[in-house]
């Protein structure tokens, strides 16, 4: 079983910059993703830095898998930026489902900023031994 990457950006970053000014202001990303597999279900992990579990969207709409999150740099309270590398990030990336996956059972949890998705098998399709009887 495969789980192919249809990436919704052409490279891992773009940034923009306003017209005159320079500044950077956000960049999407497409997170890096490793997948891993069972008999029971397909593991997807994806690298998405400083992402929370408040902005982190994961989507299952017919047959497409969509992870989408986001970042944005905290602010001080009664201090002002004097310079600012970290700014906003969002990610977002697509996987086309294989018709094994039960995408009703579909889980997700974050931590640090790496995003597990569990894509449990349809019970269809999971082996079973078929006990042999003598006659």
């Amino acid at each position: 079983m495969s789980l192919p990457a249809v990436a919704k950006a052409d490279d891992r970053r773009s940034d923009a910059r306003a017209p005159g000014d320079g500044q950077l202001r956000q960049s999407t990303r497409v997170p890096a993703v490793s997948v891993h597999e069972t008999d029971q279900a397909l593991l997807l992990i994806a690298d998405m830095p400083g992402v929370s579990a408040d902005r982190v969207e994961v989507v299952v709409h017919q047959d497409v898998l969509t992870l989408k999150g986001s970042v944005h740099p905290d602010t001080h309270e009664g201090f002002r930026q004097l310079s600012g590398e970290y700014r906003a990030a969002s990610f977002e990336r697509s996987f086309t489902l294989p018709a094994e996956v039960d995408s009703t059972g579909v889980t997700a949890n974050v931590k640090l900023g790496v995003v597990t998705v569990t894509l449990p098998k349809q019970k269809a399709v999971l082996p079973r031994r078929i006990a042999v009887q003598a006659v």
